[in-house]
């Protein structure tokens, strides 16, 4: 975990955010007219912001906010150990492992890739260290059950933590995929949307909006089918890189064992099958053009 200074220094600048907050509320309740009077949206509106390092003080976010609720994205970490943006390890991996020197040693016959497997180590442990405690805490998770987007998800034990993992790759092309995933998130996080809403939304046209990387191949910009295939083609893209270099597979998916078959990524997992609204979405007409939805590949 995080050094006791260093979790000091988060707990009180979390509570800065928290106390900011309550006061925008107050603000927000002081203002109204009359005690029977509509308050004013601040009062009530739902908040919320992405910031995937939060990962790592999801247990000062469970203190600090009693009932938070916390949507773990997650995508497959040998497309992470590939992506464009690298920044998290050149900011957190030394900070991370004690032993990151060993790690160093261990893989010096990949000069080319060492950055792609500690990229691959803070994946697995990041992200199984949250799946690990949101589990202690009652959160149910099954990649490879019907369960796993279950129109109304179960939610975490009495300590307040309400958690989903949501899949990436489940909202990237397949109608029926992006249905479910998109109904469960919507269900998890209170939003309002009806049957036929949540379809209008996920036959909406993507948006393509860049790399992290300018060899990642795309457009910024890119709109509709074109937009859909090249963010389908930053999917499963580890491939490409790993073809013919066994040694560097075997290393990947060694480092990330673990975590990989946690989040139902290795051995390869199998969606669960469509609702039957999903299916009812999926055979609609092609949908009139909407307003773009944005999606970012990496």
């Amino acid at each position: 975990g995080l050094p006791r200074a260093d979790a000091d220094a988060a707990a009180r600048e979390l509570s800065k955010f928290r106390t900011m907050l309550h006061e925008r509320v107050r603000s927000a309740l002081a203002s109204a007219p009359s005690p029977d009077a509509p308050l004013p949206r601040e009062a009530y509106a739902r908040w919320g912001f992405k910031a995937p390092v939060t990962m790592y003080l999801i247990p000062l976010w469970d203190e600090l906010f009693p009932g938070c609720v916390f949507v773990h994205v997650v995508r497959d970490g040998r497309d992470i150990a590939f992506s464009g943006n690298q920044s998290p390890v050149q900011k957190f991996y030394k900070a991370s492992f004690a032993d990151a020197g060993a790690h160093a040693r261990a893989w010096a016959h990949f000069p080319e890739h060492g950055i792609n497997l500690q990229a691959m180590a803070l994946w697995a442990d990041w992200n199984g260290a949250l799946l690990r405690w949101a589990r202690r805490h009652g959160a149910p998770y099954a990649p490879d059950t019907a369960a796993r987007y279950a129109p109304t998800p179960a939610r975490g034990d009495a300590s307040g933590l309400e958690y989903l993992v949501l899949h990436t790759e489940d909202l990237v092309g397949d109608v029926e995929r992006k249905y479910d995933a998109t109904r469960a998130l919507a269900a998890f996080v209170g939003a309002p949307l009806d049957e036929a809403a949540l379809c209008e939304l996920v036959r909406q046209p993507s948006e393509f909006m860049g790399s992290h990387s300018g060899a990642a191949g795309g457009t910024r910009g890119v709109k509709g089918d074109k937009a859909e295939s090249t963010l389908g083609k930053r999917y499963g893209h580890w491939q490409e890189k790993v073809a013919g270099k066994d040694a560097l597979r075997d290393a990947l998916l060694a480092r990330g064992a673990d975590a990989l078959r946690d989040f139902g990524y290795e051995p390869p997992r199998e969606p669960p099958p469509p609702s039957a609204a999903a299916r009812a979405c999926a055979a609609l007409p092609e949908a009139a053009a909407a307003p773009q939805v944005d999606a970012q590949s990496e």
